[in-house]
């Protein structure tokens, strides 16, 4: 059984919102709590949706639920969580766009070959 379980949930009356949960199994749990949460290589183990306190050491659980965020979050890292959710679609984006840059860059060389092979045609030359 765990000393104490670190709950958060989204609030039900706001949702930009979060419910933070504290239950310690007794109340003399509270001193080792309190040492173990203010201790900050051990507050740095609290991720997730649930932690549990066992052997004065955090152990975190994420939930399967509905994921929410508190905060602003800026469009770089919007897009890098909604990428990061959708990974077979980054691929698909990243090969399309890798298809599509190289065969901007086969014209473009094609043109250039051409071009160059223009001018060293001598008929070209005179006219």
């Amino acid at each position: 059984m765990p000393g104490a379980v670190v709950e958060e949930i989204q609030s039900p009356s706001s949702p930009d919102r979060s419910i933070v949960l504290v239950a310690l199994k007794q109340d003399a749990s509270a001193d080792d709590f309190a040492a173990v949460f203010s201790a900050r290589s051990q507050s740095q183990d609290i991720t997730g949706t649930v932690s549990l306190l066992r052997n004065s050491q955090f152990q975190s659980y994420a939930m399967n639920g509905v994921t929410y965020h508190v905060g602003d979050i800026t469009w770089f890292v919007l897009m890098r969580i909604w990428l990061t959710r959708h990974f077979l679609l980054l691929l698909f984006t990243v090969t399309a766009l890798s298809f599509l840059a190289g065969f901007w860059v086969y014209g473009w060389m094609s043109w250039h070959a051409h071009e160059r092979l223009k001018l060293a045609n001598p008929e070209n030359r005179a006219n």
